[in-house]
């Protein structure tokens, strides 16, 4: 096998190895950050999101509302196919980190918009009472089209990113410049 495919393989092994067991401390994280997100929206009565094993129970406080069960893991599970890019062909720490940022706000944004498009679309009358069914329909879209494309597409957008030629001058920047004869003579 080549070495790229062998780091592929130790990167996703390794990746799985990190979500599986970091999943209960971070969908915690997740739940608290996206609980901020979700105030702003008045029908979910100031949801409070617990994580609890690998899902994130959702709980209305200033009103009677019914509760949810959100599925964590399947949101963050992207990770995988970030380490193993990111191991395949590793460029610097400072992409990664940054590449790693953008992942876990994306994993918060994913909670949130799960919250919302369960509360639009799957909880029969209640949903029908708080949501308009264009409402509804955008949720629900945007969550799917997340879940089937968008999670997927952002881990090859952020490594791709890191090896396109945009970020050539800033490699070449910090290596010194090789010094050019000057021709004598010519201006």
């Amino acid at each position: 096998m080549p070495l790229r495919a062998l780091r592929f393989v130790a990167g996703a092994i390794a990746g799985l190895l990190f979500w599986w067991y970091a999943t209960l401390f971070y969908d915690g994280a997740l739940a608290f950050a996206a609980e901020r997100l979700l105030q702003f929206d008045q029908r979910l009565c100031n949801a409070h999101l617990v994580a609890e094993e690998r899902k994130v129970d959702v709980t209305p406080h200033l009103c009677v509302g019914p509760t949810a069960a959100i599925p964590a893991d399947q949101l963050t599970y992207n990770l995988i196919l970030f380490a193993a890019l990111f191991a395949m062909r590793f460029r610097s720490f400072g992409a990664f980190f940054a590449c790693l940022l953008v992942l876990v706000i994306s994993h918060v944004l994913s909670l949130a918009v799960s919250v919302e498009a369960t509360y639009a679309g799957h909880l029969g009358a209640w949903s029908d009472r708080h949501y308009g069914g264009l409402e509804q329909d955008v949720w629900t879209a945007v969550e799917f089209w997340w879940r089937l494309v968008g999670m997927h597409a952002l881990v090859f957008g952020l490594w791709w990113l890191t090896l396109s030629p945009i970020y050539q001058p800033l490699r070449e920047s910090a290596a010194p410049r090789p010094k050019r004869a000057v021709a004598k003579g010519r201006r």
